[in-house]
Parts: structure tokens; sequence; C-alpha cells
């Protein structure tokens, strides 16, 4: 005579800006299982607690308290796993916002030194004299 066991569990998963471990479901159907997260790198808690989720006795991550935030200069990618670093480009300076709003767009102002045959190869008409 041989026992099989069997038991359902939440799979590891990173949600919110926060990972949390593979955890075994509760035993009755109602039970829900706190489980502690840890902020992904380049990211901090939200409030000063670590992340919450429930593991739900069919093996389903549910009721998310709190969160984690990405750091300055990270945003967080499409599905909310990781924390990415911003791109040169993508950092604007109090600088950089005061001149592009200053800045009208290229194709209205075309340079005094192409021809009328260069401007309309960037896609800007010649100015008519």
């Amino acid at each position: 005579m041989g026992v099989s066991i069997f038991y359902r569990r939440c799979p590891a998963t990173s949600r919110f800006l926060a990972s949390y471990p593979a955890t075994p479901s509760g035993a009755e159907p109602t039970a829900l299982v706190p489980v502690a997260g840890t902020c992904v790198p380049h990211s901090q808690s939200q409030g000063g607690t670590a992340p919450r989720m429930h593991c739900n006795s069919e093996g389903d991550w549910m009721v998310p308290v709190g969160g984690c935030t990405c750091d300055a200069g990270y945003e967080p990618n499409q599905n909310g796993s990781a924390c990415l670093a911003l791109s040169i480009r993508r950092r604007p300076t109090p600088e950089h916002l005061f001149t592009a709003a200053l800045r009208p767009p290229a194709a209205v102002l075309p340079d005094s030194q192409d021809s009328g045959e260069q401007q309309e190869q960037r896609g800007a008409a010649p100015l008519a004299s």
C-alpha cells in the first residue's frame, strides 16, 4: 500500500516590484497564508514596511498589501517585476526642460546655408523669397 500526499502551493513570483517565494497553501479552504515579499533591486518599500501578499488554498496569490517603488533614475518594467535604469535621453534635467520649451520645431527653421533641395530632402519646404 502506497500513500501519496498532494498539496497546492503558490509559485514564486515578482509582482508590484516585489519578489515572493513559492509558498504552500493553507490547509483550510478559506485559509490565506500571509507572505512577506522583498523589494526587487533598485527599489524601496512604500511606507517603510515590507510588502505582503497572501497565498490562498487554490495556490493563487491575492490581497497585496503595501508595495515597492523604483529608486530615482529607475522605472518599472511593463509587468512590474523589475526596476530598469532610465536611459540618458529619458532623464530630463531642469536645463533640458527649459531649453526644449523655448526651442521651436526644427522643420520650421531651415538652416540658412541649406539649398532648397536639401531642405526638401529633410521634409522642410523651401522659403519663398
